[in-house]
């Protein structure tokens, strides 16, 4: 028997019985992709569509697998208005921040097309029209879906929210699929009643078409305060957390041109400290410094060209991660060694060593690399205030270049506004001569010098703020006491609306937090006016949902390593 007959007994072909099987699969993926998305999301727009999704998926999964007899035809008009119900939504509440108004305008009535196409496709479900119809869902689908992801990624922010167009794909997927074998199963007599009257797809076309002109009365211009999406864009923090509230209160202030404490874009500014800021330093130690250990201790190439001095920091640091107790001169000592051991270096050289080693797998946490080692929450924050304005600069205590090695291609933040602590920069030609007394030679490339000159903490901080960026940033993002002055800099004597924001390392279950520094840091934010974040409580994620603590991954490396007397 031809496998393309039709089976008596159901009326469905063979090929589309097997192709019902295969999107009954799918569909139960959509339906558990969606579900864990519901479950996951903290932000009631998203759970209002996500558990749209699901109830879809429920009624669709029982009405094409369980409901067969000719009179329940109107089941799948029931899922079809239901689906529709679910795409005006999705343009209602649809987050646009950071998407050009028209952009935003044409996405919301794509999406009332699709909707008013599934009233019309519920009235005409006894015609054959209604599979052409169906199968146009699934291609608007994924054309809407792909111009989302592609070209404005941040609507679908998280990881999760990133595969929930596959769940929308799937669903109209299937409508279309069991529209299609209905169709087959039941037959297309053109006299069957219609389920519903005719006035209810005339309303339903008339609510989609209202609510969607509603809802463009919400789009503002990129960054005005009113725009949807402004808690959405930082989904990664609990709605309780300080933070958010205040930030996104502030953010509605100082971008409204009608607000007394209106922020011209050119004085919008935003200063963020990288260590324990914007990146783990507990793998198991800062990156520069795990970065000097290697180069000292373990690379072939140079291990054996390591000056004593060299060497004698390495061991500090790691008697210092072992036991707690660093040498008081630390921070010089280390600048000083970083200098030399990656003396006469060029730029690139410099920058490709840095690269390298982060992508090494970070030590105390499975399914993350160095460079990975980001705080999803704080990525937010940026992008945040990159959308809305702002200038983000980096800095840091960390070497300079190595600063821009470790944000490289993983904040959009230029290279000239990472600053970090500094070495000195000569030509290949230079020697130990000054600058002043040295002319540049054709063929001279622009090396290291090996001679260290500034850390960028406490007041150095501040002063490289005033000669670097010339105007008082108005928010700052601290973690530790090396920021105090960074951060009083910016919440005092400031002609504009300031914030300083400071994060507390509180996590000991997905992090490697330290209590009592963070009491301590709290403490201190609470006397100085400054915002704390709790690790702990604020965030949703801190590396995201496949990072997971391992202590027993790495770290002992460092805490057993074997200190020369």
């Amino acid at each position: 028997m031809d496998n393309n007959s039709v089976n008596g007994k159901s009326g469905i072909s063979e090929k589309m019985r097997w192709g019902i099987i295969a999107q009954t699969v799918f569909v139960v993926a959509a339906l558990i992709l969606s579900g864990y998305a519901c479950f996951r999301s903290h932000e009631i727009r998203r759970i209002i569509i996500y558990a749209g999704q699901a109830l879809v998926c429920l009624l669709i999964i029982g009405f094409g697998t369980f409901k067969s007899k000719d009179e329940n035809r109107k089941y799948l008009v029931f899922i079809i208005n239901c689906y529709a119900l679910l795409e005006i939504l999705r343009a209602v509440l649809i987050i646009t921040t950071g998407i050009e108004p028209v952009v935003s305008g044409i996405t919301r009535l794509i999406m009332a097309v699709i909707a008013c196409n599934c009233v019309i496709l519920a009235d005409r479900i006894d015609k054959k029209d209604s599979e052409i119809i169906s199968i146009g869902i699934v291609v608007l689908e994924v054309i809407l879906y792909l111009v989302f992801i592609f070209g404005f990624p941040g609507v679908m922010y998280g990881r999760i929210n990133k595969f929930i167009p596959l769940a929308g794909v799937l669903i109209a997927g299937s409508i279309a699929l069991f529209t299609k074998a209905k169709n087959q199963q039941l037959g297309t007599d053109e006299s069957a009643e219609t389920t519903f009257p005719k006035w209810t797809q005339a309303v339903g076309v008339l609510l989609a078409a209202i609510l969607v002109v509603v809802s463009l009365g919400n789009v503002g211009s990129k960054g005005q305060p009113g725009t949807p999406g402004s808690y959405e864009e930082l989904s990664s923090w609990t709605d309780s957390a300080p933070l958010k509230a205040e930030l996104t209160s502030y953010m509605a202030d100082i971008t409204d041109i009608n607000s007394p404490n209106y922020i011209p874009v050119d004085r919008r500014i935003a200063v963020f400290d990288m260590d324990g800021t914007l990146i783990s330093e507990t793998n198991p130690y800062y990156f520069d410094h795990c970065l000097l250990i290697y180069r000292v201790l373990e690379d072939p190439d140079y291990k054996d060209k390591a000056s004593d001095f060299e060497k004698e920091t390495a061991y500090a640091i790691l008697k210092g991660i072992q036991t707690g107790e660093f040498p008081e001169d630390m921070m010089n000592m280390h600048g000083q060694a970083v200098a030399s051991a990656f003396k006469g270096m060029t730029m690139d050289e410099f920058m490709d060593y840095v690269l390298k080693f982060r992508e090494e797998a970070a030590p105390g946490y499975d399914g993350m690399t160095r460079k990975e080692s980001f705080y999803q929450p704080m990525v937010e924050v940026v992008d945040y205030l990159q959308e809305n304005g702002f200038t983000v600069y980096v800095v840091s205590g960390t070497d300079r270049i190595i600063s821009r090695g470790i944000v490289k291609d993983k904040l959009n933040i230029p290279m000239s506004q990472v600053i970090g602590s500094d070495e000195n920069i000569i030509s290949s030609s230079q020697g130990d001569a000054d600058g002043l007394e040295v002319q540049m030679q054709p063929g001279d490339k622009i090396i290291t010098g090996g001679k260290f000159l500034t850390k960028d903490l406490q007041m150095n901080k501040v002063s490289v703020i005033a000669q670097e960026i010339g105007v008082q940033p108005v928010l700052a993002f601290g973690n530790s006491t090396g920021d105090s002055s960074m951060c009083d800099y910016v919440v005092n004597n400031n002609p504009y609306k300031s914030l300083a924001f400071m994060l507390c390392c509180d996590d000991l279950e997905r992090e490697y937090g330290n209590e009592a520094k963070a009491k301590k840091m709290h403490d201190l934010s609470i006397e100085h006016n400054w915002v704390p974040v709790s690790m702990k409580n604020d965030w949703t994620t801190i590396y995201g949902e496949d990072v997971t603590k391992n202590p027993d991954f790495g770290l002992d490396y460092y805490y057993d390593y074997d200190i020369p007397n």
